[in-house]
């Protein structure tokens, strides 16, 4: 009785015939994986044209739906109440925030638009004016022009870090801003609330 192995099936063959169907399988395989010598490549088949279009029907459907929620997506508006008041520093100028704009002491800046925004973790008030605290003589801060809109992040009750504030209700009175030099200048409500600018200092 003849044997004989067939390389691709791993088996050993008990007859000749099953052998020479083996090796004929085989051969067929091969050639169909390697036509002419070359791997074989379902694309390389395939023309430029189909492929441009084949790649427009699966990204076109996710490219318009990305499109759609950047134009009709609106975050949900918050009630900028919970922040309004006037707010001081003991290095810092005061600001005033009332119903429709902020105001910052000792600046040529008029009242500007704010908005209270929600971040990937807390809050912050983000203004339209273009102003940033810059240190001077003897540790204490002035508002200077500056390229940027302003950026206040809110600090929660009982934590330094606003990423920790989870609703507008848990504000704690209390956010910073951030100076030229990087410094973290922290500001607290006070009262009163109404001619914020022009009353004295209670520290």
């Amino acid at each position: 009785m003849a044997f004989s192995r067939s390389s691709r099936l791993g088996r050993i063959c008990v007859a000749p015939e099953l052998c020479n169907l083996a090796r004929a399988s085989d051969e067929n395989w091969t050639t169909m994986q390697k036509p002419e010598d070359r791997d074989y490549d379902f694309f390389a088949t395939i023309s430029m044209r189909d492929k441009i279009i084949g790649w427009a029907i699966i990204f076109t459907p996710m490219l318009a739906m990305l499109l759609l929620l950047k134009l009709c997506y609106r975050p949900e508006s918050i009630d900028p109440r919970y922040v309004y008041g006037c707010y001081e520093s003991k290095v810092a100028p005061r600001i005033l925030v009332d119903v429709k704009s902020i105001s910052f002491d000792g600046s040529s800046i008029s009242p500007k638009d704010y908005e209270v925004g929600a971040e990937k973790q807390g809050y912050s008030i983000y203004t339209k004016a273009n102003l940033i605290l810059d240190r001077t003589t003897g540790s204490q801060f002035a508002f200077v022009r500056s390229p940027d809109e302003t950026w206040f992040p809110l600090l929660p009750e009982h934590y330094s870090e606003p990423r920790y504030l989870r609703h507008l209700s848990e504000f704690s009175g209390k956010f910073y801003a951030f100076s030229r030099q990087a410094d973290e200048v922290v500001y607290s409500r006070i009262t009163p609330k109404g001619a914020c600018l022009t009353q004295p200092s209670v520290r």
